[in-house]
Parts: C-alpha cells; structure tokens; sequence
C-alpha cells in the first residue's frame, strides 16, 4: 500500500494538477477587533499579483465584486499574512461567498506567509529563535512586520494609521484625504493627553506598549494624510515578497495548505469564542480565596510566606534542602544553575563557582519539584503559589467571558500539535468547579467526542507504515483494551481472564501501569523522568488522599520502572525497532531531521525524544486538524448537515466541543460531529481505523471531564448536568 497516498484522500488538489497557479497577495484594513468581533467589516481590500509593479486598493461594492471573481477563479492562489482572519472577515461580511472560500482552501489555493515561515523554520530546527555566535539567541517573531525584515529586506513602518480604518468606512477613496487630517487632528488630542499622563514617570518605567503608541501617534501626525491610501498598500507589498522569498525552499512547504485549512477553522472557533457562569464564577472565586487563606495561614506560621502575603523563598529553599538531605531526594536545580552567568551563591549571599552543588540559590521550587519532595509544607507551598495563579489569572480570564465571548488564541508547536492561549482552553488547571464554569449560551448545549487513545492509534500507523508490523496495532483492530492486554501479558494470564478479572487487585494495578507505560516511554522517556511524571499525574487529583493512597498502590519505585519498561517492550516488540530507527537518525550529532507520515512535514534538530514524539504526535496532531476542518465545513456550507450552524467551541487535540440549539436536532448533532472524527481519523489510519463504535458522544450544559452520555426512554442522547 502506498501509505503516502492518503493525504491525497482529503482532498482535491488543484496546486498539483498541473494548474498553474497565479499568486495574489491580499489583505483587508478593518474596522478594530473587538469582543466578539473577531471579523470586523472590511474598510478596504489590497492587493498585489506577481508581476504587477505596484499594489492596487479599493473600497465599498468593489471589495466584494473583485474577491468573488477571484474565489470563483481556480487559477488565483491567495496569499496572506494570518490569512485566516481576512477569510473570515469576507465570510462574515459576504455569507453568500462562504462556499466559494471553503473550496479555495480545499484547491489547495489558500496559503499563509506566516505558517510557511514556521514550518520552514520548524523544518531547519530554529523555531522561534536560534542561537548565534558568541551564545547570543536570536529570537524568530512571525508578525508581518518581522517577516518582512527578515526575509525580504523590507521595512515596515507600523504607525496608527492601522488602528484608525474605522473611521473611513463607507468614504469613496477620493473624500480619505480629508477624512485622515480630521484622525489626525484626533490624534493630536490623544497623544497631548497620553503624553500629560505619563510625563511625570520616568522614561525606563514607562511600558513598551505606551512608547510604541506615543511614538506611533507622532509619527500619524507629522506625516502626509494621503498615507492612509499608502499605508494598507506595503502590507500586500510586503506579504507577495516574503511569499517568493520563501519560494526558494517550497521542498519543505508542501504542509501548507493542509495548516492553513486548521487555522482558518479553528480561527472561526476563536471567533465564537466561549462563554461562563456568572453565578457559579462568584462561588468559585469565595471558595478558592478561602482556601488560599487557610493555606496562607498554615505557611506564616511555618515562616514560608511572610506576613504581608509574599512567599519567603530563601525559606523555602532552605526548607527543599533540608528535606532532599535528609530523605535522600535528588535536589532539582533551576537552568541557572548550569549557566556561566548563573552566580551561584549560598543562601547568605556568599558566591559559589558556577555549577557549584553547594549551591543553595539555584533550587526548584516548582510544583513537581514541592510534590516529588512528599514533604507537606513544600507541597502546600506550591499549592499556594496555583492557588495565586487561579485568583489572579484564571479567575479574571473566565469572568471576562460573562458579558462576551472568551477568544482563545491558537498557534502551532514543533510537533504540529495546536497551541492555546489567552486563554489555554486546551490544558485547563485541575482544580475542582473551574472548568464547569465554561457554560453553552442561553438555549444551547454543548455535544463533546474525543478521540480514544489516539495516539496508541497513530504509533501503531507509524510502527505498521514503517516496519510492516505491530502488535499494538492487532490490539486495537482486534477491539481490545492495549493496556489490559499488556497487563494480562505482565501477569501471565490470557487476555480474556484479566478482562473478565478486571476489578481484581492484582489485574487492576498491573492495567494501571500498563497504562503509565502506554503513555509515557513512546516519547522515548528516561526511566527517572517516567516516575516523575507518572507521580505528577497522579497528583494531578485535586483529592490529595485519593492520589496518595493511588499513587502507593502503584508501588513504582526507579527499579519497578525498569521492570516495567522492559515488560512493556516485550509486550510491543516493534518499539524497540521504533527507538532503534530514531537513533539512526539522530546519528553522532544526537539530533534529527525527519518528515511527518502522509502530510510532508519536516522537523529538523529534533532530539531522541522529540524525534520519538514528533512521528505520533504529529499524525495525531494532523488527524485533529483535518476533523477541525471538516466540521467547520459541515457547519458553514452543508445546510443538509445536522451540524449546519453549529460551532465548534474548543478544539483540544483529540477532542472537538461544540455548541448547538438544545432541541431534538443535539442528539443528531453530535453524532455526525463524531462520525466526522472517525472519517478524518481513518483517513490518516488506513492499517489502524478507529470504530465508530469507539467514539461515545454527548451533550452537557457545563464543560466537565465527569460529563457522560445521558440518554431518554428513546435512547437518544440529552444533555448531562453536572
């Protein structure tokens, strides 16, 4: 089977039909971006084609009659700077043209100057920075700006004029001239009252954000008005000549169009955004504030956290010392500890040789490092320090979804996996009530499907693509549960006992670990780090004395991790195969270059372990993408489909939350949102397809990790409330 064939199967792709294509850089000025306003109304369209000796703009109807002809066009490629967002700034204010952009993105005639920088930079092993000589890091941004700079030599003057297109909507091009001099005449108001209020701070205190925009004011007024014509032009400018420059290394592109198709889905996402519980918000704010004073009172008297609130490090640290000496604990050491300009020192101020183990300065006193210590003062200290984070982060994060929408922001990691922030709905903190407190709108429910241990799936795909062979893979085709298979295979039992036994002591701690294995020495994970994190797993439950009484059944010691990771290979052989091809790769230098199953993605510098990581996580990551983009279709073009106007709401690697109408249609929605899944799933895993029957849908009036499909006397799903 030529496994490289079933990116092909996604879909048609126009850009290696032998169509040439003509490139066309394009951008929107808009009115601002706001709360739930994501994809403000465009003020006016630029553009520039390769071989066009100057960009073009327009205004009013003409915005709308040009992009339709072009989208309608199979021979225009569309090239952007976060084109994601002009697409859905045309969606939202042309709806009629919403087929006609989701068929552009599926020719493969939709792409992204930003996301091509990242993958090429992902591809060389210098994402977001890379160092240079003389140990000076330098730092990859991925703004228009920057790659401008970076890639074609130009330079982009970001003054306010990008802020102030709101204030010519509806205005022909000839009538902008007068417009700009009364925003100018605005703007002098504003930088006259900016300027007064800070002008008794001094300059080094004044933030960066308020000397760009003082700056940027100054450099609005003193200049022509006609450069509001001029200004939205450099950008389609700017954005074709990254475009080509790029162009040199399109070998390591062919990624693309797949990753434009998932952030132009999942910006549409960010755009609905989520809401939360006004009521229940209140609650968990008094609770938590109360526990973060019982704890804080508990620390005083210990003397870690010093009267005022603050948290008394030195103790701390001294404490984490004490406690690591005394039961034979390795002490963590922050970076600094290892830098040459890390100024080792004892707790007194006394200066130590770099790397010095009597350092008493460099000590970790992280979450993993307080909880690894058992000791429990330390792990109350790091209970206070979440609890900090929760009231003045979290808290103030999810209250901001009450009146509006809360806009998560997506982004791409190394592994191709999606990033989260601002804030990160994919890793929310596991504190009791706070993730129950992201709510559906009025009328509406959210249905949920996530994906069953898929990346067992996609390391079986990998072992099966790569070696011909894996017995994980006739695991999980034969129906059966990979992590009661190797426990019975630990046990010396058949299969069939262990799951008729299930509840048996025995069987249930050898699944548990089975289960730890399964998860964590894939990535190539040493045996010390593996305790580590399957300790931090564990006490990951808020219920302290449940993980603990967890966490001693499990009895995993360094030697019974060794035990376990060669029962663990015994039972999987093809992995030792899988870490043996890694090695090869990563050669004498230790890292490696290699490409992503099926979707031609390239990773380069990759250590043992991100290599290990990157084949399956990546296959994962491309299987979430390709169902975030095939929902969102359904949602905004198939009226036929039971997701037509349904929205997606979070995209949390395997798992896709939505929000629908609570009637009788919910039960249908999130059916066919979980048979969207499987069909992406098994497009990528043609040697190791997901049932149907795995996928178990359902509907909640509260996001929940304990939500569980609830049914009527029909047998049709209605909604769980915690």
């Amino acid at each position: 089977m030529d496994h490289n064939s079933a990116s092909a199967r996604a879909h048609v792709n126009f850009a290696t039909a032998g169509l040439k294509l003509r490139k066309l850089a394009v951008d929107f000025e808009t009115e601002l971006i706001d709360k739930a306003r994501l994809a403000p109304a465009p003020v006016c369209l630029t553009w520039q084609f390769e071989g066009d000796a100057a960009p073009s703009i327009c205004v009013g109807d003409e915005m709308r009659a040009r992009f339709a002809a072009w989208l309608e066009d199979p021979s225009i490629l569309f090239i952007g700077a976060n084109i994601a967002y002009d697409m859905a700034v045309a969606a939202e204010a042309w709806p009629e043209l919403r087929c006609l952009i989701f068929q552009a993105y599926e020719e493969d005639r939709v792409t992204d100057v930003q996301i091509r920088q990242k993958l090429l930079d992902i591809a060389s092993g210098c994402y977001m920075g890379r160092f240079v000589s003389g140990g000076l890091f330098i730092k990859h941004l991925y703004d228009l700006e920057s790659l401008a700079k970076r890639c074609a030599g130009i330079i982009l003057s970001k003054d306010e004029w990008r802020l102030s297109y709101g204030r010519f909507v509806g205005l022909p091009l000839s009538a902008w001239p007068d417009r700009a001099r009364e925003v100018q005449a605005e703007a002098r108001v504003t930088l006259l009252e900016l300027t007064r209020k800070w002008a008794h701070v001094p300059a080094s205190k004044v933030p960066a954000a308020v000397k760009k925009k003082i700056d940027g004011l100054r450099s609005m007024i003193d200049g022509d008005p006609a450069r509001c014509t001029t200004y939205p032009l450099e950008d389609a400018k700017a954005t074709l000549a990254v475009y080509l420059k790029q162009e040199t290394h399109e070998s390591y592109l062919k990624d693309q169009f797949r990753q434009a198709r998932a952030y132009f889905a999942l910006h549409l996402s960010s755009a609905w955004g989520l809401k939360t519980d006004e009521a229940g918000i209140e609650i968990f704010r008094r609770e938590t504030a109360e526990l973060y004073e019982e704890v804080q009172l508990e620390l005083i008297e210990a003397g870690l956290v010093r009267p005022d609130g603050s948290k008394d490090t030195k103790a701390a640290k001294k404490r984490m010392i004490e406690v690591c000496a005394r039961e034979g604990i390795t002490l963590r050491r922050t970076e600094g500890h290892s830098n040459p300009d890390g100024k080792c020192k004892l707790l007194d101020g006394t200066l130590l040789p770099c790397g010095d183990e009597a350092c008493e300065d460099h000590v970790q006193l992280d979450e993993d490092a307080c909880h690894a210590s058992e000791d429990d003062l330390l792990i109350a200290y790091a209970e206070y320090t979440t609890l900090g984070k929760v009231l003045n982060t979290d808290v103030a994060q999810i209250a901001s979804g009450v009146l509006y929408p809360i806009h998560t922001k997506y982004g791409l990691a190394e592994t191709g996996r999606t990033t989260s922030s601002k804030p990160n709905i994919q890793n929310i903190r596991r504190r009791p009530g706070l993730r129950e407190l992201y709510i559906p709108r009025p009328n509406h429910v959210f249905y949920d499907a996530d994906f069953p241990s898929i990346e067992l799936y996609t390391l079986a795909q990998v072992c099966v693509s790569l070696f011909g062979f894996s017995k994980l893979a006739d695991a999980l085709n034969a129906g059966m549960d990979p992590h009661l298979w190797m426990a019975a295979s630990m046990l010396g039992i058949t299969y069939k006992e262990a799951a008729a036994n299930k509840k048996r002591p025995d069987v249930k701690q050898a699944r548990q670990l089975s289960k730890a294995a399964n998860f964590g020495f894939p990535g190539g994970m040493g045996i010390a780090k593996f305790v580590t994190a399957t300790k931090k797993a564990v006490f990951s439950n808020p219920d302290k004395a449940a993980a603990k009484a967890e966490w001693e059944s499990l009895g995993l010691t360094i030697e019974r991790a060794k035990e376990l990771k060669e029962q663990w290979l015994e039972t999987w052989p093809e992995i030792r195969l899988y870490f043996e091809y890694i090695n090869g790769l990563c050669g004498e230098s230790g890292k490696a270059s290699l490409e992503s199953l099926f979707t031609e993605r390239f990773r380069g510098g990759a250590s043992f372990c991100s290599a290990c990581n990157f084949r399956f996580q990546g296959l994962a990551s491309d299987i979430g993408k390709l169902a975030m983009w095939l929902v969102a279709k359904a949602q905004y073009t198939d009226p036929t489909s039971p997701l037509y106007n349904a929205r997606t709401v979070a995209f949390i690697h395997d798992q896709l939350i939505g929000e629908c109408r609570d009637d009788e249609r919910a039960h249908d929605v999130a059916h066919e949102n979980a048979r969207i899944m499987v069909e992406a799933a098994n497009t990528y895993l043609p040697d190791v397809p997901i049932k149907l029957s795995k996928m178990e849908p359902l509907l909640m009036k509260r996001m929940s990790k304990n939500a569980e499909p609830t049914f009527d006397a029909r047998g049709r799903l209605v909604a769980w409330a915690a």
